[in-house]
């Protein structure tokens, strides 16, 4: 019975000796004090904690949560061999306003200022510390902080004074205010190769991070992490004559092999901090120092692209960022542009007048700007584009200037306040594709026009530009060449137009389904047969009742149209059709007069200065086009047709009608309607059968 016992009591010691160490350590616990109503005796509950931080520091295990009450704490002057070495740690306070923790000695040592031995001990050789919703407070002088931790994470909490020493392998800052000393920074990145700070407001006056250290200096690349931060800077006397140093002032002359790399992302709000001169930043520089601080040693990311490296910038003065946000205070809108000479469209520039580019359908001119900040120089053809507003029925804003102007290619825009209208509440500002806010940034890549959008007050409904289209049948949505130019290149604008092509025009124009419901062949017109080209648009038309023919049975395809008949057809599209219109030549007994009114109320034509009509004229082909562009409201204007349209050799830019023959002769993606139509691109819109619709 005994060789049985032993054997089973064997097996459970063999069992036990088979699992891992960790299976058998205890569970983290968390461990009170209470500064106030503590005491030492007591067990570390929270029915009984501890008075002091040194008795709970010495029974807890590497992973324990110190959880402090109210008052102040520190363990300063205390050795770390039995209490916090190669333990891992949180300390836990109930807020910043109530619980404090002194790093170092409350009145650092005169004798050892500039030395690193007016720092805090007390945690030499621990894992990683971790302080959590409390204030931590040092002192104002150099070499302060926690030495030889491994790793701190600080979260939620407020720091007072200056810092040196931090993790040595990385030290992490979450959701904490820095409050500077007055003139000196809040930390330096002397001993942790990793530094982070994620959602950090620092609130400095003329410096906020060092970044230099000497301790590990040319033995491994540090790295600093800044990212959703927010630098208060309060301008000293001192500071407003000769500037502040930058939020991360660098000095790599002892990396030897070695790089600082700093990483920028998310968004930054930086104000009352100077510009470098060498960098052209405000969140990077070397403090006016670049002769013997910028050895090449310093790489610089801004969302994961490379500004700055080997001592000079990398990319673009230019470059803009697609993601994040930075704003200094000067900057329009959410601008993300890495040197501040762009943010702040700092430059001195001399440059020519803008000249109108026919080729190019743009202004051009040559401009050469000099960064006020860092003196970079650029020389070079600039396209510009007209930006224009429409109020759509609002009134300006109180100081706000809404004239069109002329705005450089790729630059960036702050969009007007928005104005205001009776009953109405502003919705944004609309380019035809995307509605903004007032003070939104946008960069000009073309001609614009911004459209105040509208919604009654308490709905939700948009009362912005609406199309006022009143015709049937025709396609409207695609802006299609309805009219061809001739083999010579013209397109002969003052020259007529014959029946034939312009019941071909409307013809094309219609709608898919109208031509299908009313296509055919056959017709009754004496003098149109199959074997002619414009056979089955006149057949289809005549037989939708928009075209008729003579008393004589014929069509009379070949004669040039008059303005009157011209318009009975462009009358047959009408969905209103009521109204007057008065012309000295057109009484009311003219066949044409009801059509006539009709079209000239709905704005699609008007008369000549001497109040005349003309309608037995025959219209040129740049007035129907004009008139056709109405109907389907359609209409680009100076500074808003893309590049590769086609253009006609006879095609006068200065002509009235210049702008209506090139919307009628290029098929085109478009933003907004007439008058305020913006080219995206030209470009082929639709297969049009030709064999089965036109050709016999």
């Amino acid at each position: 019975m005994k060789k049985r016992i032993f054997a089973a009591l064997l097996c459970v010691i063999m069992l036990f000796g088979m699992l891992p160490i960790t299976a058998l350590a205890a569970e983290p616990k968390t461990i009170y004090v209470d500064a106030t109503f503590g005491n030492d005796k007591n067990d570390g509950s929270k029915d009984f904690p501890y008075a002091t931080v040194v008795k709970a520091v010495t029974e807890a295990d590497s992973g324990d949560t110190i959880q402090l009450g109210e008052g102040n704490y520190t363990l300063y002057g205390v050795k770390s061999e039995t209490t916090t070495k190669g333990k891992d740690l949180t300390f836990v306070g109930q807020g910043v306003d109530k619980t404090a923790w002194n790093i170092g000695a409350e009145v650092p040592d005169p004798d050892y200022f500039g030395t690193e031995y007016n720092s805090d001990y007390s945690f030499d050789g621990a894992g990683t510390v971790t302080f959590r919703n409390m204030t931590l407070r040092s002192g104002t002088v150099d070499y302060l902080g926690f030495a030889r931790i491994n790793e701190t994470v600080v979260e939620n909490c407020t720091i007072n004074g200056e810092t040196c020493y931090w993790g040595y392998t990385s030290a992490t800052f979450t959701n904490t205010i820095f409050n500077c000393p007055n003139g000196r920074y809040a930390l330096w990145t002397y001993s942790s190769p990793t530094m982070t700070f994620e959602n950090c407001t620092f609130n400095s006056s003329d410096k906020v991070i060092n970044v230099y250290t000497d301790y590990g200096a040319g033995k491994q690349d540090i790295t600093v992490n800044f990212e959703n931060c927010t630098v208060n800077n309060e301008l000293s006397i001192l500071g407003s004559i000769f500037g502040t140093k930058q939020v991360l002032n660098v000095n790599d002359s002892n990396m030897g092999n070695y790089k600082y790399i700093i990483n920028i992302s998310g968004d930054n709000k930086v104000s009352g901090i100077s510009v470098d001169s060498t960098t052209c930043s405000r969140l990077f520089g070397f403090g006016g120092k670049a002769s013997t601080n910028n050895t090449g040693r310093l790489d610089v990311f801004i969302e994961n692209t490379q500004v700055w490296g080997d001592g000079k910038r990398v990319g673009e003065h230019a470059q803009n960022f697609s993601t994040g946000s930075y704003d200094n205070g000067k900057a329009p809108g959410k601008l993300n542009q890495y040197t501040e000479g762009y943010k702040d469209n700092a430059f001195t520039i001399d440059e020519t007048k803008w000249e109108w580019n026919e080729e190019n359908d743009c202004y051009t001119r040559t401009a050469s700007r000099t960064c006020d900040y860092c003196g970079y120089n650029e020389n070079k053809e600039e396209n510009g584009y007209l930006v224009s507003y429409d109020l759509n029925g609002g009134e300006p804003a109180e100081n706000e200037d809404y004239t069109e102007e002329i705005v450089a290619e790729g630059t960036p825009i702050a969009l007007k306040a928005a104005p205001s209208k009776d009953g109405y509440v502003f919705a944004g500002w609309s380019d035809g594709d995307t509605t903004y806010n007032a003070g939104d940034a946008v960069t000009v890549e073309h001609a614009m026009t911004f459209t105040a959008q509208w919604k009654l007050e308490g709905e939700e409904i948009i009362a912005g530009m609406t199309g006022l289209l009143t015709v049937a049948g025709l396609g409207t949505d695609d802006h299609i060449a309805y009219v061809y130019g001739y083999p010579d290149g013209t397109v002969r604008p003052n020259g007529t137009i014959t029946r034939a092509e312009v019941t071909t025009i409307f013809y094309r124009l219609l709608t898919s389904a109208r031509r299908d419901e009313i296509f055919t062949s056959e017709n009754s017109f004496r003098d149109v047969n199959s074997s002619m080209w414009y056979n089955k648009a006149t057949s289809s038309m005549a037989a939708g009742g928009y075209i008729q023919g003579y008393a004589d049975g014929t069509f009379g395809a070949n004669k040039p149209i008059t303005r009157a008949e011209f318009v009975c057809l462009a009358a047959r599209f009408a969905t209103k059709t009521t109204g007057f219109a008065s012309y000295t030549d057109v009484d009311n007994g003219h066949w044409a007069a009801r059509s006539i009114a009709i079209c000239a109320s709905n704005g699609w034509v008007q008369g000549y200065e001497d109040g005349t009509f003309r309608p037995d004229q025959p219209i040129t082909r740049a007035e129907a086009m004009t008139i056709i562009n109405r109907m389907l409201g359609r209409g680009v204007s100076k500074g808003y047709v893309c590049k590769g349209a086609v253009r006609y050799t006879d095609n006068d830019p200065g002509s009235w009608y210049y702008f209506e023959v090139l919307e009628a002769t290029n098929d085109h993606e478009y933003r907004n309607a007439r008058p305020f139509e913006q080219w995206i691109r030209a470009t082929i819109l639709r297969s049009y059968d030709m064999d089965k619709y036109e050709r016999p």
